[in-house]
């Protein structure tokens, strides 16, 4: 009976072997599946970082163009002006007309912030200027972009009806290397003033 009981057990579980080999064999597995995860992350937290550089010329240019695109200058002065080395833009837009003359906005100014300072962090394009097209709109500050590039600035052709938007962002990735939008170089926009 015993030799029967004997024979029954040693067929009933694993031997120290089996069981040690099956362990190394779930640690690799799941080590593989760790890596295998973290190597994901990290690529998609790269290609975040690469749409928000993106993003964030975009925005700027979107909410640029369109206003800077209705300046112009006018014979009672309005008119538009590339200051500090191309960091600030400073004009009145159209508005509207009444009877033989142009209705101008407040002055709106667009500025280019290289480096840390007044609670505007290095990188930053602002804008100052009425918050609406209504008389008496508010004068307020609002940020347009962040993380923009240095290579940014603003140029006024010598016709002076044309701007050109040098505008590019880039960021670092998880491997340590940079990444730009565009690739390859800032993106160059020209506006084209209609008044």
């Amino acid at each position: 009976m015993r030799a029967e009981q004997r024979r029954r057990s040693r067929q009933a579980g694993f031997t120290l072997l089996e069981v040690l080999l099956a362990a190394v064999l779930l640690v690799l597995v799941t080590a593989f599946a760790g890596i295998g995860l973290a190597v994901g992350q990290r690529v998609m937290a790269d290609g975040m970082r690469i749409a928000q550089a993106k993003e964030n010329v975009l925005r700027a240019l979107a909410h640029m163009v369109p206003e800077i695109r209705e300046s112009g200058t006018t014979t009672s002065g309005s008119g538009i002006a590339v200051e500090d080395g191309g960091r600030r833009l400073r004009f009145r837009k159209n508005i509207g007309f009444d009877g033989n003359q142009v209705i101008w906005s407040e002055e709106i100014v667009y500025e280019y912030h290289a480096e840390d300072g007044n609670g505007v962090a290095a990188g930053t394009i602002t804008r100052t200027g009425p918050e609406s097209s209504a008389a008496g709109a508010a004068i307020a500050t609002t940020t347009v972009a962040v993380e923009i590039d240095p290579s940014f600035g603003f140029e006024l052709n010598a016709a002076g009806d044309e701007v050109t938007i040098t505008i590019g962002s880039s960021t670092t990735l998880s491997d340590g290397t940079a990444a730009t939008f565009p690739q390859g170089g800032p993106l160059v926009e020209r506006v084209r003033l209609r008044n």
